[in-house]
Parts: structure tokens; sequence; C-alpha cells
């Protein structure tokens, strides 16, 4: 077995000029060379250490190492402090980057990494912390959902789906608000009035149900908007809703653009307040919209253009 190099540290006995040399004196540097050698070759089998603390390097700038293997963690590379991570600067070298509360190593295309924090956007808030980061919403509106692709039915007069949204749980808590607006139109021109029977629902409770009886035919499209607010009544199981539903006939109230008075005959308005709702908003509960024609025929139909809902604080 080869030996290994050094067992410890060896004393040579002083040689002066004109001594005689014994032969164990040439023999151990002898052995104690040949054992390096061997040992380097074969394995090495101890400690590498500098003799001064922060004064030796490995290898140099212009004569350098190829690859580094190492079998357990690279530790103690360094002063940044403890937990600090290592990246390669522009000089390529490995380096250890200092981190504070909430920061994060960002790349940078052709660059070295740098440390940085979170960038708050609109109506949010970003706290940082050691070992944490935490992003809320802080604005008092935010949009839950939002729908611009057209629905529209016609030729019946079942119950239809206009709009549907899952509220997720815990979104209305004990203390916030949604807001929903419904744009749409209708069009009512078989030759007769005809009706409109908008209701909302949040869960298994209808918190709105409005029929206008009669609105006038007409050749052009009217006008049809809903708005709905759904209050939290300090309980997650206790809400209120109120919801405002205007419809303009053909003649005075279309959905070209032009506007109506809402004390004119021909636009027709409700008005409904729910102030007992006992959902249970910890769960998902379903917020939806649905309209009802009083008659099945091709010439009348209800179209919604856009739905927005919003969260308020």
């Amino acid at each position: 077995m080869p030996a290994s190099y050094p067992s410890s540290l060896f004393a040579f006995t002083p040689i002066n000029n004109g001594d005689t040399s014994d032969a164990s004196q040439i023999d151990n540097p002898v052995a104690e060379i040949i054992a390096i050698e061997t040992g380097l070759l074969s394995g090495f089998q101890h400690v590498v250490k500098p003799l001064t603390d922060n004064t030796y390097d490995l290898g140099t700038s212009s004569l350098a190492w190829r690859d580094l293997f190492v079998k357990r963690n690279l530790t103690h590379l360094g002063y940044a402090g403890v937990g600090a991570p290592l990246v390669s600067n522009a000089s390529k070298q490995l380096v250890e980057q200092a981190l504070t509360n909430g920061q994060l190593l960002i790349g940078s295309t052709g660059a070295a990494p740098v440390a940085a924090g979170l960038t708050a956007g609109a109506g949010i808030t970003i706290t940082p912390a050691a070992g944490a980061i935490t992003i809320a919403q802080s604005s008092t509106v935010g949009v839950l959902d939002r729908v611009v692709t057209l629905v529209s039915f016609s030729n019946t007069a079942a119950e239809q789906t206009l709009y549907s949204f899952a509220v997720p749980g815990g979104t209305l808590g004990t203390n916030k608000i949604i807001k929903l607006s419904v744009i749409g139109d209708h069009l009512i021109n078989n030759g007769a009035p005809d009706s409109l029977r908008i209701k909302a629902k949040y869960g298994a409770t209808t918190i709105f149900d409005g029929t206008i009886a009669s609105i006038n035919n007409g050749a052009n499209r009217g006008a049809f908007t809903f708005d709905l607010e759904l209050v939290a009544a300090n309980a997650t199981n206790a809400q209120r809703s109120k919801g405002f539903l205007q419809v303009g006939d053909s003649t005075q109230n279309n959905a070209a653009g032009t506007a109506g008075s809402i004390l004119s005959t021909n636009t027709y308005t409700m008005y409904g307040v729910h102030n007992a709702i006992a959902e249970d908003s910890t769960a998902s509960k379903n917020l939806v919209v649905t309209a009802t024609m009083g008659t099945a025929n091709a010439a009348i139909d209800v179209r919604v253009h856009t739905v927005y809902t919003e969260l308020h604080n």
C-alpha cells in the first residue's frame, strides 16, 4: 500500500560542511518524496490547507484549474455571511452574493445575476421579511372576472343563463363588496310588445328577480343594462344585495349610442333589495344572471356584450 504524506513533520539532523552523512539521512528524504508522489498519483488522503489564512490562491488568472468536482457542499467560501448564495460575476468568477430580507437573485441576460426585491404593481403591496415575501392586494377595487364574448339567445321563452361566475370561497369575507355590471341589448320585432325577466342568483339564493311586463315593439335594438351589488354583512354567512335593471325600447333608448331619459315611458327601470341572504361565502358560490323572454319568436332576442365583476374592500 502506498505511503501517505504527511503523517507527521519529518525532523532532519543538521549536516554541516565536512560532516559525514549517515545513510538514513539520505534515505529518509527520498522516502518522503516518493511518498508524496505516490500519494498524489494514487489519491490524496489529507486535508489541504494554506500556511496563512486568506493569503494564497489555487491557480492563477493565466493558469487555471479546468474543473472542480466536489462531493459535498461548497461552504465557507468567503465573508458575505450565513446563507449567501454563489453567483458567477462578469469575470466568470464564483462569488458570494449577500441578500437582505426579501431579496431574490434576478437573472440579467449576458450579465451576472443581481440581488433585488420585487416591485409592486398597481394595487399590490409587497412586504419583505427574513426568509419571506408577502404579496397582498392593496387597492379598494379589483376585477374578479371580465367577459367580452357575445352571449345571445332567441326564439325561446325558457330561462337562459347570460352570465355565471364561481366566486371563490373566502372572497367576500365579512366586509367586502362584489359589484357586477351587464351591458347588453334586446330586440322585440314580432309586431307586439313582450316581457323581459332578469334574475340574479348567489349560490342557492335568488337575490334579484324583476320582470318588465310590456316592452314596446320596434325594428331597432333597445338597450339593456343590469347592475348588482352583493355586500358582506359582518359575517361570512350574511349578505345584502341591491340590483338595478334598465331596459329601453327601440324608439327611446336604443343600442346605437342614443341615450334616453329614464323618466320616459319608453324606458323601463326596476330596483330590488334583498336584506336576508345567508349563503356560506367561505365556500365557492356561483353568481349567475339569467333572462327570460315572454314569447318564443325568432324576432325576439336578448344579447349580452360585456360583463365585469369587481371586488371592493
